[in-house]
């Protein structure tokens, strides 16, 4: 039995096939009731093959989609080739022996929409963003596992607020699930990571996102060679200190960091400690 197969309301197959990666609930032509989270569906318009994604029944957005070949089947071997042209592209451009942190898939930029993993040394943090992923968890942990070496893989999913008001902006209103060890070794309460030499202590179990801001770990580079000869540098929502440490480490001589959360000063404190 392949695919259920879902009617796109008209004129809304020209987005897909340029590459836009959602559909929407109302964007389908006959909602299809009881199909249940994570199944993979074949996204049709006039009874011709458009994309295939998998299904989420509490989300404005009913289909993120995975693939527009129609040959192309989701299962373990399409997440381990997808996982592991992201994993290729940090290994070239962005792991070192100087950095040994970084997003190794960030969503629908690497052709998986809702998946962010997180990389901090010798653990992986996977966080999905969509009820409809969690049926394939499972085969996304197997594929990380064939393609990174590592101690352990932790997930931190969304708690995604339900759609009951079909608004666009729903898949937004979501907070921190609670975290568990999915693989491997429970990750210590501390991992020390390096990002371009800094050495920065991150709470990848109860820290904010995954334990750290990694999309910013350029900025935090360009901002060492912007603090060189300043006197002061401020660090307004300063969280574990990136930016603070950052600037110190670039030059500045002094740098006031503010953050309201206590444990976020306090990690901002230990960043410092480690960085001399």
């Amino acid at each position: 039995m392949g695919p259920v197969k879902l009617e796109l309301q008209k004129d809304l197959a020209r987005r897909l096939r340029a590459g836009h990666p959602w559909i929407y609930k109302r964007a389908i032509e006959r909602p299809p009731s009881g199909l249940q989270a994570g199944s993979i569906v074949d996204v049709v318009a006039g009874g011709k093959f458009v994309a295939r994604g998998y299904y989420d029944p509490i989300s404005a957005v009913r289909v993120r989609v995975l693939t527009r070949d129609p040959a192309e089947a989701i299962g373990p071997l399409f997440w381990r080739r997808r996982i592991a042209k992201a994993v290729a592209l940090r290994r070239a451009y962005v792991l070192s022996a100087e950095t040994d942190c970084a997003r190794l898939v960030h969503g629908e930029g690497d052709g998986l929409p809702g998946v962010v993993i997180d990389l901090y040394g010798a653990f992986a943090v996977l966080k999905l963003y969509s009820s409809g992923l969690a049926a394939h968890r499972r085969e996304i942990v197997e594929a990380l596992r064939g393609e990174v070496a590592l101690d352990g893989i932790y997930g931190r999913d969304e708690e995604i607020a339900r759609d009951d008001e079909e608004d666009e902006l729903s898949d937004r209103e979501s907070r921190p699930g609670k975290g568990q060890a999915l693989w491997g070794a429970e990750p210590p309460d501390e991992l020390i990571v390096r990002e371009h030499g800094m050495r920065i202590a991150v709470d990848v179990r109860a820290g904010q996102k995954t334990g750290y801001f990694l999309d910013q770990r350029e900025n935090r580079l360009a901002l060492r060679r912007f603090a060189r000869g300043r006197a002061r540098a401020a660090n307004c929502f300063s969280y574990s200190g990136g930016f603070s440490v950052s600037a110190v480490l670039g030059g500045a001589r002094e740098v006031v960091s503010i953050d309201r959360d206590a444990a976020a000063i306090r990690l901002a404190r230990r960043n410092f400690e480690l960085n001399g």
